[in-house]
This record gives structure tokens, C-alpha cells and sequence, in this order.
């Protein structure tokens, strides 16, 4: 038995976390080719249903947390990705400023042109 957050009762048959996640990003209005879900498509789901009122963020949630991944936005895409991949990218330490009210020095370009603030947690081996 599944319990939790899912789609309505008769749209929950099973299927992939993919062909969850597109139906998720349809009910939103996120256009398929915004959504890549690639690596999610060999996962398979006995079933979910959303049973309350509740944004798609708040849905997709207990998918994340049980089959740990995560969804990063870039080039206008949500991208889908298993936690423990290869990584696209590295933060440079010196590309960051530290502090709890750090500020710019105008060495780094105009500040809006930078998020006020960033915040990430990280497992340190």
C-alpha cells in the first residue's frame, strides 16, 4: 500500500517517476521541453496520488525525499537529476564572498546582477 501525497485515485496506477514528474510539470503548465526527466525513466513508481490541496513543489517533495533526487533550474529547464551523479559544475572557493553580510567590492560587476543570497548545504567526507 502507498500512502502519502498522489494523483487522484484513478490516475494512479504506477509507472515511472518520469511519467509522474511530466504529469506533475503538466498540472503547472511547465512545458515538456522545459522538463528533463531523462534520468528518472528507469525508476518505477507502484503508485502515487495527490489527495489534497497542495502546489506541485509540495507534491513532488515526498517523491524527492524517497527516491533522492533533486531539481535544479538552468536555460530555462528543470532539470531531474539523481542524487551521488557526476557533477556539471564547480564552485570556485574564490568565486565566493564570505560572511554573513558580505558585499561586493566592485570588483565582481553590479549587484543586481547577482542573487542576494545563496544558500547550500553540502556532506563534507
Amino acid at each position: 500500500e502507498v500512502s502519502g501525497p498522489s494523483l487522484a485515485t484513478e490516475e494512479c496506477p504506477g509507472g515511472t517517476l518520469a511519467e509522474i514528474i511530466d504529469k506533475l510539470d503538466a498540472r503547472a503548465g511547465i512545458p515538456a521541453a522545459n522538463s528533463i526527466t531523462t534520468e528518472l525513466d528507469e525508476i518505477i513508481v507502484p503508485g502515487y496520488a495527490v489527495d489534497t490541496f497542495m502546489t506541485v513543489a509540495e507534491a513532488k517533495e515526498p517523491l524527492r525525499q524517497t527516491y533522492f533526487f533533486d531539481c535544479p533550474e538552468w536555460d530555462d529547464a528543470i532539470r531531474y537529476r539523481l542524487r551521488g551523479q557526476a557533477t556539471d559544475f564547480t564552485i570556485d572557493p574564490d568565486d565566493l564572498i564570505e560572511g554573513e553580510d558580505a558585499t561586493e567590492t566592485g570588483t565582481r560587476g553590479q549587484a543586481v546582477e547577482y542573487p542576494r543570497r545563496v544558500h547550500f548545504q553540502y556532506v563534507d567526507p
